[in-house]
């Protein structure tokens, strides 16, 4: 199952009837239940935070999820400084279990070239990796090329510049120029670097049934990243 069916799994099985609890609405339950999962089905960070709006007493239907996390390190993937994600009319077979359809999902998402220059070097990619934002959508990364977890032999600094772009649910470093050792590096070069790390950030991998519109660098060396969806049918559990 992957980690966007398993959200939307748990959303709809905490949304039945059966979890009301006397004396408490609906959806300060959800909220609670929403709290103790989102650390195990998102991933691991300083806080989470969650409102759910107009639960129907049947749970066949919730009229506003809003999710935040901040600092979010999920495994395999950056340190989002913030997460923010609102699923509008989210319309659940309380029957099956399971999330029918989702009116309108909007994600925002805060990313620091600190942490994504962490990334490349805790993947194993590039040795003392020095990331920067520049211009609307661009990103300068400099260090020493790894390969298998190793410094590359043979190969000195190196410095690659490119465009951080939306590309489906994705968001994927397009490679313009690569630097090695002061020499500029070949196309198959560039070809294998952007296979190698992208995608940067995929939104599925958050749980989120929602594609990247736009990337832009905000102030402070951040990127913000934004995500839509609207009238979402997500896949059914297996």
């Amino acid at each position: 199952m992957t980690p966007r069916r398993c959200v939307l799994a748990w959303l709809a099985a905490l949304a039945a009837p059966s979890f009301a609890q006397p004396g408490k609405r609906l959806e300060d339950v959800i909220e609670a239940l929403l709290a103790a999962e989102l650390p195990r089905v998102i991933g691991p960070a300083a806080r989470y935070t969650s409102k759910v709006e107009g639960a129907f007493p049947d749970g066949s239907q919730i009229e506003r999820v809003a999710l935040v996390g901040e600092r979010v390190a999920r495994p395999g993937n950056p340190v989002l400084d913030r997460f923010e994600a609102t699923l509008r009319q989210v319309e659940i077979d309380t029957l099956r279990r399971r999330v029918d359809a989702i009116g309108d999902a909007q994600v925002e998402v805060r990313l620091r070239a600190g942490d994504v220059a962490g990334f490349l070097r805790s993947q194993g990619w590039v040795d003392g990796a020095a990331v920067g934002f520049t211009g609307r959508d661009g990103i300068v990364v400099s260090g020493r090329p790894m390969m298998n977890g190793y410094v590359a032999p043979g190969l000195g600094a190196a410095e690659f510049r490119g465009r951080l772009l939306p590309q489906g649910s994705q968001l994927r470093l397009a490679v313009d120029a690569v630097r090695i050792a002061g020499f500029e590096a070949t196309e198959i070069a560039r070809a294998v670097l952007e296979g190698t790390i992208n995608p940067i950030v995929d939104a599925q991998a958050y749980a989120v049934p929602a594609r990247i519109d736009d990337a832009a660098v905000s102030e402070g060396n951040v990127m913000v990243v934004r995500a839509s969806g609207s009238r979402v049918v997500p896949v059914a559990p297996k």
